[in-house]
C-alpha cells in the first residue's frame, strides 16, 4: 500500500480534515472520484486509520454498519471500563464469573447483586460480553 497523503489544512478536533465548515477532506475526495451520490448517506472509511489522510487508495464507501465492524475488528472501540456509561468493572466482572463458576451464586442473583438484567448478566457470564 501506498503512503499516506496527509491534509495540511485545518482539522477537526479528531484529526480528520477539514475544508471548510463541517466538510471533511476525505469524504471530499471520495465525492469528486466518485460523485456526491455514491457518498450521500455513507461513511468514507480509512483503511489505514489515519484520519487526516486523503489517499484514495486507503479510503473505501461503506455503511455505518460496516465502518463501526472494522473500527470494532481493529480494536478502536470503547469497551468495558473504557466505555462512557459502564456500570461495571473489570473486577465486577471476574468476580461474577467465579461465583457462577463456582456455584456460590446463580446468574439471576449475580443480575440482582450488579444491578444489570439477567440477560447481560448471562452474556457476560457465557463470555459474549466483558473479555476479561
Amino acid at each position: 500500500m501506498k503512503d499516506c497523503i496527509e491534509w495540511e489544512g485545518a482539522r477537526t478536533k479528531d484529526g480528520y480534515g477539514r475544508i471548510s465548515g463541517s466538510v471533511l477532506a476525505h469524504r471530499r475526495v471520495m465525492a469528486d472520484i466518485h460523485g456526491e451520490d455514491a457518498i450521500r448517506g455513507k461513511d468514507v472509511m480509512h483503511v489505514c486509520d489515519n484520519p487526516p489522510c486523503v489517499n484514495p487508495d486507503h479510503l473505501r464507501i461503506g455503511t455505518r454498519a460496516d465502518n463501526m465492524q472494522d473500527a470494532s475488528r481493529k480494536g478502536r472501540t470503547a469497551r468495558g471500563e473504557r466505555h462512557g456509561r459502564h456500570r461495571l468493572t473489570a473486577s465486577d466482572v471476574w468476580l461474577a464469573r467465579r461465583w457462577y463458576q463456582d456455584g456460590v451464586m446463580t446468574g439471576q442473583h449475580i443480575a440482582a447483586y450488579l444491578g444489570i438484567s439477567f440477560q447481560h448478566a448471562y452474556a457476560i457470564l457465557a463470555g459474549e460480553k466483558w473479555a476479561v
